[in-house]
């Protein structure tokens, strides 16, 4: 999946991955911070997935391993719903039931995907 592969682990993410190896359980309790994936100068996309983000399994595993994960829409630096950067109603309908007001909650992989792609299709 192509935005798989763009999701890179933030310089702070490695350090806490140091500290949190000391754990006997770091899966279970391990957190991860990705970096954002750069739309376009206005929007981004903060997709994470870990032990403390929204996300399935609820646990801090390699990437390939989620079946749903975490997301956020940022333009212009500010937070955003999918309504704002798409006009695919399909997409925007089916992000709606898993939007918390400011983030999206257990996005499948594949309607992940689907957004990255209408995004970067449209810039």
């Amino acid at each position: 999946m192509g935005i798989i592969k763009n999701l890179v682990e933030t310089s702070d993410s490695e350090k806490m991955e140091s500290v949190n190896m000391l754990l006997e359980s770091y899966e279970d309790i391990g957190f991860r911070l990705l970096k954002e994936v750069k739309i376009s100068d206005k929007v981004s996309l903060s997709i994470q997935a870990s032990y403390g983000h929204y996300c399935s399994p609820r646990k801090t595993l390699p990437l390939e391993e989620y079946s749903r994960m975490e997301l956020a829409i940022f333009k212009d630096g500010e937070f955003t719903n999918v309504s704002q950067v798409i006009s695919n109603v399909k997409i925007i309908n089916e992000l709606a039931e898993h939007y918390e007001g400011t983030v999206y909650g257990f996005i499948p992989i594949e309607l992940l995907e689907e957004l990255y792609q209408e995004l970067i299709s449209n810039t």
